[in-house]
């Protein structure tokens, strides 16, 4: 069974992991309360989860590298180590379709056998949530006028938790409106006028999960367009997972081509 940083497999570093891991499941951030002269406690639940320590057990083999431990434990290094800062994308053949925001701090021990094999425990601080790897890619859609997209969770994964998307409008030569609806209801709509300013752009990004709403150039430099923000409910959520969004003119405003992408982040725990 390999490991997989940022989409890299721990086989190219002769490193295999020796058992299934227990499978952690996140804790409830939540608080008790009690009150003298009532039965039980009030539960606070905020609605989040902790991050938690995934453990792998794992076996390097120098001898398969073909070099000594030494330089075995350099070359797993250097791949957990990389260059990225923060949160890297840890998966496994565990369950190939999720993967999750992890974070390695190391300090781990390698032990060596003859100088040419080696045992280690690699503990990787997650994120409570187990993202769909489906989920990472863009839906576009590519109509005239006002265009809609579907967003449905994958069937039996799990996926029912309020997902925070990241949507890509392409600048039209109008004031624009962005419309989310769950189960046919309207549940979020959100305006950008003045939109003429922002043709320059390669596109208007709104992040639900970072919350934020900005212009992107081509060489993928960030713009202020705050007030440029006509109308705004909330950042969209995918309730369920599931929702349909719809972009297009304001009222009164000429139609043009218009595209979208939506990557919808499913999740679940």
């Amino acid at each position: 069974m390999a490991i997989y940083i940022d989409g890299i497999s721990s086989d190219t570093v002769f490193l295999t992991v020796e058992k299934y891991p227990a499978r952690r499941l996140p804790k409830k951030k939540f608080e008790t309360i009690s009150i003298p002269g009532r039965n039980g406690d009030i539960i606070l639940d905020d609605g989040g989860y902790e991050s938690y320590t995934q453990i792998y057990d794992v076996f390097v083999s120098a001898e398969k590298a073909g070099t000594n431990m030494a330089k075995a434990v350099n070359a797993i290094n250097a791949w957990l180590y990389n260059s990225r800062r923060g949160f890297i994308e840890l998966s496994d053949d565990y369950d190939k379709d999720v993967y999750r925001l992890a974070y390695f701090a190391g300090g781990n021990d390698v032990s060596n056998i003859f100088d040419r094999h080696g045992r280690a425990s690699l503990e990787f601080f997650c994120k409570p949530q187990r993202f769909a790897t489906s989920g990472r890619t863009f839906i576009e859609s590519s109509e005239t006028g006002e265009v809609s997209i579907n967003c449905n969770a994958p069937i039996g994964g799990g996926y029912s938790m309020p997902a925070k998307p990241v949507i890509r409008l392409y600048p039209v030569a109008s004031s624009i409106s962005l419309t989310l609806k769950i189960s046919g209801n309207i549940v979020n709509t959100i305006k950008i006028v003045a939109a003429t300013a922002l043709l320059s752009l390669k596109y208007i990004v709104i992040d639900s999960e970072r919350m934020m709403i900005y212009g992107e150039n081509n060489d993928g430099s960030k713009v202020n367009i705050n007030s440029y923000i006509h109308t705004f409910d909330d950042f969209p959520e995918l309730t369920y997972g599931n929702g349909t969004f719809t972009y297009g003119p304001m009222s009164g405003t000429s139609s043009s081509t218009f595209k979208m992408a939506v990557q919808p982040n499913w999740w679940t725990i």
